[in-house]
């Protein structure tokens, strides 16, 4: 499991809203009897990476395994849009993962990436919280970067996505990934000591 650490582009985190277990799922006050979970997997990483090129406005990406190639379009678009964006959180070992926002085509911001620096110094896309889908690449599961994804997206709103479906629903391993990444937020998230005034 990587280790994380708020990076410089985080800024002035959220508190995390005080939440009992029953209500991880849902949010605040939320109705635990209304999140669904089936049985099954999440949306694949590959599909997620054709909904962010569409998102962007990119339709020459490609498709299928070889779509983060070293020198494909979208290797391209990274090097050019997310590698200058500032980590919010970033690992502290040897990996070197970071999550970074993803900003649409109007400057707004549509999401984040995790990305992972390789061994031609450049980055590739391992995780993607396109909200409200969170999708994490098969051969980097189990690290911890769909956890870092939820807790950025936690620190930086002080919720997520789901939270505001009428019936939030998680695939077994998205809702682990939620509970980790809401006790990965909380150790990161200021206490109310540290929280200025306004």
């Amino acid at each position: 499991m990587m280790s994380w650490k708020s990076g410089p582009g985080l800024g002035q985190p959220q508190q995390i809203p005080e939440i009992s277990d029953e209500e991880l799922l849902c949010g605040p006050g939320g109705d635990p009897a209304r999140v669904h979970i089936w049985t099954g997997f999440a949306k694949p990483f590959e599909t997620s990476l054709q909904d962010l090129a569409e998102s962007v406005g990119c339709t020459d990406w490609g498709t299928g395994p070889m779509i983060q190639q070293v020198t494909s379009p979208l290797r391209a678009w990274i090097a050019v849009t997310l590698s200058p964006q500032p980590s919010l959180l970033e690992t502290t070992g040897q990996d070197e993962v970071r999550i970074v926002p993803v900003p649409g085509p109007d400057g707004a911001e549509i999401g984040l990436a995790a990305l992972m620096r390789t061994p031609n110094d450049d980055e590739r896309i391992v995780g993607l919280l396109l909200r409200p889908d969170l999708s994490v690449e098969r051969s980097y599961r189990g690290f911890g970067i769909g956890r870092a994804l939820i807790a950025t997206e936690l620190l930086l709103t002080g919720g997520i996505p789901t939270w505001d479906h009428d019936k939030p629903g998680y695939s077994p391993a998205g809702a682990a990934t939620v509970r980790a990444g809401v006790d990965l937020a909380r150790t990161l998230a200021p206490t109310p000591e540290e929280t200025p005034s306004p």
